[in-house]
């Protein structure tokens, strides 16, 4: 079994991440996969936690 390494868990990650799941490899066991991300939470730049503003005015 070979192993697979995904740097980040934002868009472009998860979207590797995707096509590894889906591919036959993984789903026949050949491939493993393991996904690095430095924060707690997936989402890279685009990840916003809901305490950061606490009004929508605060966005404009």
């Amino acid at each position: 079994m070979q192993t697979i390494g995904i740097i980040g868990a934002g868009p472009s990650g998860l979207a590797a991440l995707k096509v590894v799941l889906e591919s036959a490899q993984f789903k026949a066991g050949k491939w493993a996969v393991v996904v690095f991300e430095a924060r707690e939470t997936v989402g890279g730049v685009w990840y916003v936690p809901l305490t950061a503003v606490s009004s929508p005015a605060e966005c404009l």
